[in-house]
């Protein structure tokens, strides 16, 4: 594992733990939130996988692919 792993893992779940409890009234918007964070959390597991999803869905780079699922998300 890569240093910044051992950083972003416990992060994304300590993110995870704090915010998706917050949304009481919501439960669709927990579960869209709970799922992102499993996402992110396997690309921060699997680099790689985010390259191969964005050329599966004709993006050139896995970076490229979270930086537009980020700006939907916002």
């Amino acid at each position: 594992m890569k240093p910044i792993q051992f950083i972003l893992i416990p992060a994304l779940i300590i993110v995870m733990l704090v915010f998706v409890p917050r949304l009481k009234r919501s439960g669709v918007l927990q579960a869209l939130l709970a799922a992102g964070g499993v996402v992110l959390l396997v690309f921060v597991i699997a680099p790689g996988l985010s390259t191969v999803v964005a050329n599966f869905v004709g993006i050139g780079r896995g970076v490229d692919l979270i930086l537009y699922l980020g700006v939907l998300g916002l």
